[in-house]
């Protein structure tokens, strides 16, 4: 039924006139959802050994050192060496296998950095629902990398059918260990209502937090939506910023 034109139009409202800046900064967020666990934690006592087609590593009898594949730290540690090219020619494929050697003993950091070759397709074929299998069984021990990663493919249905109840809920423990980019789309999902009630205090909290660990773009959305807030709101939310520490681990 159409609107009659001599219904008087209300004023806008400042959160009215503020969602176009907020929508426009919320659209500027990277998408991406990989972190890497332990980057740059090399172990130059570590041999360099090559890993055969099989996947099975080929001992190095010269070096006449131990053999890491016995231990997924020092697996994950050589597997990061070849991913970046830390001292090793650049190999995805021998890194993939590392990672999958530790991963498969249940080593939480690779089973995060398996699940994002899988995402990226580095040195596997790309595959979002194997990413999302081991980005989560690497979260369910509370690594903070793949908590955030499985909650965005969560949020955004990649790998896995789409929940925000879930992905807010992942995301959040990520946030609470720290994790930056987890602040970041945690005070988002506040803000929108999207997988928790729609809550501006929380949102400007997490944004405030963020923002004190160098996020600067989470500082202009804080600073958005401070003008759709009451003086009361920003206080209680600069409170909880304030007494903010984080957890060990989620």
């Amino acid at each position: 039924m159409p609107i009659s034109r001599d219904v008087p139009r209300r004023p806008m409202s400042a959160f009215a006139l503020a969602v176009p800046l907020l929508l426009a900064l919320a659209l500027a967020m990277p998408a991406a959802a990989c972190g890497w666990g332990g980057e740059d934690d090399f172990d130059e006592d570590i041999p360099v050994v090559v890993v055969g087609p099989d996947g099975k590593p080929i001992a190095n009898e010269q070096a006449g050192a131990v053999e890491p594949a016995g231990d997924p730290a020092a697996a994950t540690r050589l597997g990061d060496r070849y991913r970046t090219g830390a001292g090793v020619p650049r190999d995805d494929a021998v890194a993939a296998r590392w990672y999958r050697i530790a991963a498969e003993s249940g080593y939480a950091p690779a089973e995060n950095d398996l699940g994002a070759m899988y995402e990226k397709g580095l040195g596997v074929p790309k595959d979002e629902a194997q990413a999302a299998k081991w980005y989560r069984r690497a979260a369910e021990q509370g690594e903070k990398h793949a908590q955030h990663s499985l909650g965005v493919m969560l949020r955004d249905g990649r790998g896995v059918a789409r929940d925000p109840v879930a992905a807010a809920k992942w995301i959040r423990r990520a946030a609470e260990q720290g994790h930056l980019s987890a602040m970041d789309d945690l005070a988002t999902m506040y803000w929108d209502g999207l997988g928790a009630p729609r809550d501006k205090v929380l949102a400007y909290a997490w944004w405030s937090i963020a923002a004190a660990h160098g996020d600067a773009a989470a500082a202009k959305r804080r600073d958005a939506a401070a003008k759709t807030m009451t003086a009361d709101e920003i206080a209680k939310a600069e409170s909880f910023a304030r007494a903010w520490t984080p957890k060990k681990s989620g």
